[in-house]
């Protein structure tokens, strides 16, 4: 549709010079995301609202949009590691898919899958204090976390 006042000139519902974004830069690639599938909002404020409820960041909002594939796959995967693979191997796995995949929830992930992944942190704890009480904590948890990273 042209504009009146200006010959030559056009409305349209385009978006223009939209950069690409690294999806390692988080915060600025779910803003990207959310320009791109959001449309009517008028502050940073409002973009981060979804049906009244404003969401702390743009990844959680983008969550709560759907434009995000949840992490059910990688569940599944760490599920079927923990029968077949030792909590070394699991943890280099973790440690892969964090460097190399696109996770939306990396935190639940861990909580979900942690003790498989210590579990080799507690024997070897419980074997050299000869206490099978010892049970897993945030310190053992720590270890491991130390070892992935």
């Amino acid at each position: 549709m042209s504009i009146d006042a200006c010959t030559g000139l056009f409305k349209s519902k385009t978006l223009g010079r939209v950069f690409t974004v690294n999806p390692r830069q988080i915060e600025s690639f779910y803003l990207r995301l959310l320009f791109v599938n959001v449309t009517g909002r008028l502050s940073f404020q409002d973009i981060r609202k979804v049906n009244g409820q404003q969401y702390p960041t743009y990844k959680d909002t983008c969550l709560s949009l759907g434009l995000l594939e949840d992490d059910d796959q990688w569940d599944c995967m760490f599920t079927e590691a923990a029968l077949n693979c030792t909590a070394i191997q699991i943890r280099l796995l973790y440690a892969i898919v964090l460097t190399t995949c696109f996770l939306a929830r990396e935190e639940t992930l861990w909580d979900n899958h942690k003790n498989s992944m210590t579990d080799d942190i507690l024997h070897r704890h419980r074997t050299r204090l000869n206490d099978l009480m010892i049970t897993f904590s945030d310190a053992i948890y720590n270890e491991a976390l130390i070892t992935i990273d």
